[in-house]
Parts: C-alpha cells; structure tokens; sequence
C-alpha cells in the first residue's frame, strides 16, 4: 500500500507541474502587432491605374520616428519628417511645410499596408501599400 501511495503521489505531482508549465507558456504566447517600420511600395494589384513611376516611388518609416518618400514621379524629390502611430492613426509631419498628414492604418500586417483619409466619415482617399523586399 505504500508503494501505491507513493505512485500516486508522484503522479499528482508531475500532473501538478506540467499543469503549471502548460499555463505559463500560453501566457507567453501574445499575438504580436505588425510593425509600420520599414519602406512601403504602392500595391499595383490594388492600384492598377496609376502611372509606372508611381510604383517606383516609396513610403518609408524608420525606426527612430523619421519619415523619408521618394516621388520618382517628381524627378526623385525626397519629402523628409516625423511620424507617429497612435492605435490606428498615423501623423506625418513634413519638414518642407508641407500641412500635416494625419491617416486612418485601415490594414496593417507584415507585408500590406492601407492608409486612408475620411471626411465626415466617408473615405476620399485610400492608398494601398506592399512592404519592400530587396
């Protein structure tokens, strides 16, 4: 009968324990959010009458809250500022002047991003953007 005890014992234990382990580790397991860092191209498939310079042109959030495009349209003018994610708006404000830019993040995941502009709450302007890979 002590044997049987201490079987049973033993396997209370190691239930107990992997019964702890198994809770820790799906506290582990967060859903981790999508990062707006990195250079953004403009998504043909979702902007297909655009001209070809338009996809050569880029978006691009750096890590320490700089914000640089290129409008290849434009004979390369670079537009450089700062940038600011709160939830799901974005503010860009310029360097050159330009009126700050302020943005619904409609989509945001690993590789696609879409941004757009709502007026009394009716969208008058989206862009749909691909994250670059060289």
């Amino acid at each position: 009968m002590k044997n049987g005890l201490k079987f049973w014992s033993l396997v209370v234990i190691v239930a107990l324990i992997a019964g702890f382990a198994s809770c820790s580790k799906k506290d582990d397991k967060k859903e981790i959010e999508p990062q707006i860092e990195g250079r953004w191209q403009l998504d043909p498939a979702f902007q297909s009458a655009l001209s070809p310079c338009e996809y050569d042109s880029y978006r691009e959030f750096l890590g320490n809250g700089k914000y640089r495009a290129l409008d290849v349209c434009k004979e390369n003018k670079i537009t450089d500022g700062i940038w600011k994610k709160e939830g799901k708006r974005l503010t860009i404000k310029f360097d050159d002047g330009t009126p700050e830019a302020i943005y619904s993040i409609d989509l945001l995941t690993e590789n696609y991003l879409t941004i757009s502009v709502s007026v009394e709450g009716a969208v008058v302007w989206s862009q749909a953007y691909k994250r670059f890979v060289k």
